[in-house]
């Protein structure tokens, strides 16, 4: 884990690499395989920071604005997700559906597009929460995470070495 955070410092690339895998699945660690999800993880980041700017550039005139056409219920898709064998692949899949959505959203610049945007936003942040994605925020701003984790693990060492298998 140390080695992987001083290679990916950002917490959420370890959580993204760990949920794109299934639970019954082996674990395929490889530089390249983070590498491509430090790329899907910003996908999600530079959504979220052209959404803001849309809304400054909005004066969120648009937030929460109903949408003309039928929009994916992305919540029931993840949740069904979720509930087949707690398949985390499938239900990121579907946050990258809504990131795609946000982004036409925004392209379109009018009320429905803002709808779209708004959308995908709420979609990514209620669905991703559940996951344990963003605690952290919505961009990359450097954290106290790191120090945490690393503290953590030297205390559950620690403990493992006194054999407090209770705290461990």
């Amino acid at each position: 884990v140390s080695q992987v955070m001083t290679n990916f410092s950002y917490p959420d690339y370890l959580k993204l690499f760990f949920l794109k895998t299934h639970y019954r699945s082996p674990i395929d660690y490889s530089t390249e395989r983070m590498k491509e999800v430090e790329k899907n993880y910003d996908e999600f980041l530079e959504f979220f920071e052209h959404y803001d700017q849309w809304q400054v550039k909005t004066r969120n005139r648009f937030v929460g604005q109903q949408v003309s056409q039928t929009v994916p219920p992305f919540d029931k898709q993840f949740s069904e997700a979720m509930e087949d064998d707690l398949n985390t692949p499938k239900a990121l899949a579907v946050l990258f559906e809504a990131v795609n959505l946000g982004k036409q959203g925004l392209q379109r610049g009018d009320a429905a597009g803002g709808g779209l945007a708004s959308h995908a936003s709420w979609t990514l942040l209620s669905c991703g929460k559940q996951l344990g994605l963003f605690e952290q925020g919505i961009t990359k701003e450097k954290t106290e995470v790191r120090s945490r984790i690393e503290s953590l693990i030297q205390e559950r060492e620690a403990a493992r070495k006194s054999r407090d298998f209770a705290k461990a």
